[in-house]
């Protein structure tokens, strides 16, 4: 079962309304998104590998202009690298370079938040790692570079 964590899921850092929709349901059910219940309540991207300590799946909402957005979500419930084993390391350098090879990338970028998501910009506190491969056609209306958004939203 999920551990309760609900405090660990920062709406402000929510991108999209069915995002919102769906992490406002899970934080008033005290369900982390990214643990294993919270993974099959949401069933919004089946896993793309399954490893013994990673799930990979795809981005559901993954940043404007990109072509991939993968994300590793280590499969117990941690919020900081120092949680990391060593095995755990090895097995996600495994993934991203199963990822680089079997769609042929040409390059990306690879980032990972972690601690308070108050602090980090995240809008989920469990740790995961995004691989993400910007779209290259920049000739796209209204075309930006991708950004990976860190630190905490400023106040409106």
């Amino acid at each position: 079962m999920a551990k309760n964590l609900s405090s660990h899921i920062n709406l402000e850092n929510a991108r999209d309304k069915e995002q919102r929709e769906i992490m406002e349901k899970l934080k008033k059910d005290k369900i982390c998104p990214f643990c294993e219940e919270g993974l099959r309540r949401c069933s919004i991207n089946p896993p793309v590998l399954t490893r013994p300590y990673w799930i990979l799946t795809t981005n559901h909402w993954p940043y404007d202009f990109t072509q991939h957005h993968f994300i590793a979500v280590h499969r117990k419930h941690i919020e900081n690298v120092r949680e990391i084993s060593p095995k755990a390391w090895n097995e996600l350098l495994s993934i991203f370079r199963y990822i680089e090879k079997h769609f042929r990338l040409k390059g990306g970028a690879i980032g990972i938040r972690f601690g308070d998501v108050t602090k980090t910009g995240a809008t989920i506190g469990h740790l995961h790692a995004h691989l993400i491969v910007a779209d290259t056609d920049t000739s796209k209306s209204g075309y930006k570079r991708v950004r990976f958004p860190m630190g905490p939203k400023p106040a409106l």
